[in-house]
């Protein structure tokens, strides 16, 4: 066994950068769906950065993404740079060994009657859209936290109760 201490496990950690570091530009279809962890719009940290807007506009005319690395909260982070509605979207991306393999039967393999396709496509036909609207999606968990909120703002405040210190392997529930 080996033993590590905090220390020498902070020693190990990056240190912060100020840029990413761009290391190569593929090809969009490149960038599978499955890699990418979190987006971020890029803005420049002076509106008259020449650089910032020479690189997108660059950047744009490819049409290709950049792949780069930078460090921030103390992690190493890969990144995609794309030209996104004219502006840069920054997508974090997952290391390979954070992805896990599949391994599922393939798709193909299973036998399928032309009636069966037909159904389905005719499924599928039924429901398609030329565009997709996400607003007509609701996080109905969300819109009720805020109807109780704004219930709860309305009405009458009760007192906290004082809580009885307890030792920390125990826990008490109160009945709300």
């Amino acid at each position: 066994y080996f033993i590590m201490t905090k220390e020498a496990i902070h020693k190990l950690k990056p240190e912060k950068m100020d840029a990413i570091e761009i290391k190569e530009f593929v090809p969009q279809s490149e960038i599978e769906i499955l890699y990418i962890s979190n987006h971020y719009y890029m803005a420049p940290t002076n509106k008259k950065d020449k650089a910032f807007y020479l690189f997108a506009q660059a950047h744009k005319a490819s049409k290709k993404v950049a792949i780069g690395q930078f460090a921030m909260r103390e992690k190493e982070y890969v990144v995609a740079i794309s030209f996104y509605k004219d502006m840069l979207l920054l997508n974090t991306l997952h290391y390979q060994y954070e992805i896990r393999s599949i391994e599922l039967p393939a798709i193909e393999k299973e036998k399928l009657t032309k009636e069966e396709l037909s159904l389905a496509m005719l499924l599928i036909n039924k429901l398609s859209h030329k565009t997709f609207k996400l607003d007509k999606y609701k996080d109905h968990f969300v819109e009720r936290l805020k109807k109780a909120l704004k219930t709860a703002k309305k009405a009458k405040k009760i007192p906290a109760k004082k809580v009885k210190k307890e030792t920390p392997t125990s826990l008490s529930f109160d009945k709300l």
